[in-house]
């Protein structure tokens, strides 16, 4: 059962540590006092190009599929396709929220 689910499990995992060092290093500002680590906002997407919610939803939602039938038709890694996967939820909760 849990090798059915592994992918799922470590995309949530991944996923809970991206949100969770968010919350660390911005809410609580755990690392402030370090200089290489200054915080930023982006209000858009990449470089703070303004794009509609709607828009980085369905970009988002079409790129996982991409992603995922990459994966399935062995073009790209199992570990690649986990991080890309992971790393679009936690940008897509981050936007979602944000806006």
């Amino acid at each position: 059962m849990v090798q059915k689910y592994f992918s799922i499990i470590i995309i949530a995992l991944l996923f809970a540590v991206d949100m969770l060092s968010k919350y660390f290093f911005y809410d609580l500002q755990i690392g402030k006092e370090l200089r290489f680590l200054e915080p930023h906002f982006n209000t858009g997407i990449a470089r703070s190009l303004p794009v509609p919610l709607r828009l980085v939803i369905v970009f988002s939602v079409v790129a996982a599929g991409f992603f995922i039938r990459l994966w399935k038709n062995t073009l790209l890694p199992k570990r690649v396709a986990i991080l890309l996967l992971a790393g679009l939820l936690g940008n897509l909760v981050d936007r979602v929220v944000l806006d």
